[in-house]
């Protein structure tokens, strides 16, 4: 579970640093940044899991403000992510279902990506190639 969120997280920062998004979209989790965030994350099953992933989510534009999947900004993350031409950017894609309220997305579009990251982890893709500070 750990690798997971933390290649989630990877993929979100990698993202925004490619597409310059640098400030969240969403004033409750202003203070619950997840640069911020204490490790380890709460308990799978606990109510914080949820907003945690919610607010990762929203950080990175995944979801929007109103609480709403966003296909689109999925689309260009899975392609910077994982590559173009890949069935695995279309996969995710599809992972974008808006469910009855926007932590049931959250953690539902989580759950659904989550093997997508890790078969196309960092050591699989051009991410591994970006320079460390």
């Amino acid at each position: 579970m750990k690798p997971s969120i933390l290649l989630l997280f990877f993929i979100c920062y990698v993202s925004s640093a490619k597409l310059d998004v640098a400030s969240t979209n969403n004033v409750n989790c202003e203070n619950s940044k997840v640069t911020n965030a204490e490790f380890p994350l709460p308990a799978r099953n606990s109510e914080a899991f949820g907003l945690h992933i919610l607010c990762l989510l929203k950080e990175n534009d995944i979801i929007s403000r109103d609480g709403k999947i966003q296909k689109e900004v999925v689309r260009v993350k899975a392609v910077n992510f994982i590559g173009v031409g890949s069935e695995d950017v279309e996969k995710a894609v599809e992972c974008s279902i808006q469910k009855d309220n926007e932590k049931d997305t959250a953690i539902y579009f989580f759950d659904c990506v989550n093997p997508l990251v890790e078969k196309n982890g960092p050591s699989k893709t051009s991410a591994s190639t970006l320079p460390r500070h």
